[in-house]
């Protein structure tokens, strides 16, 4: 018997580590410039710039990154949903601030966009 659950114990050992084995290795961001962010799309990557304005709507709030709108070159997105992950509202909490902000970089109608889900995402 005692053979048997020294067996089993080795068994259950080799099943975990191939497990772990098999698991992906976590995606790491590239620190990049806003400049270079048009090379980096769809790609995980971390910006440090500023807040030049915010716009908060009913189901959004647009941070202006990098720049005023209409000619920022990212807008950081943060929906309605995920407002209640930050300490306070992201279009009062960020605007006019440096910031560095983690996450992927994506198009929307011909703009570059980061959205933001929670507050983890901003240094």
């Amino acid at each position: 018997m005692k053979n048997f659950y020294t067996l089993l114990l080795i068994a259950l050992c080799a099943v975990s580590l191939n497990i772990k084995a098999q698991e992906t290795p976590k995606e790491q961001p590239t620190k990049i410039s806003i400049k270079e962010a048009p090379q980096y799309l769809n790609k995980l990557v971390t910006i440090c710039d500023s807040v030049y304005s915010t716009k908060a709507l009913e189901k959004l709030t647009f941070l202006n990154f990098g720049g005023n709108f209409p000619n920022a070159p990212i807008t950081l997105v943060v929906f309605k949903s995920d407002e209640t992950k930050f300490p306070q509202a992201p279009a009062t909490l960020y605007n006019h601030k440096r910031i560095c902000v983690t996450g992927r970089l994506t198009e929307y109608k011909g703009k570059l966009q980061l959205v933001i889900n929670e507050v983890g995402q901003v240094n």
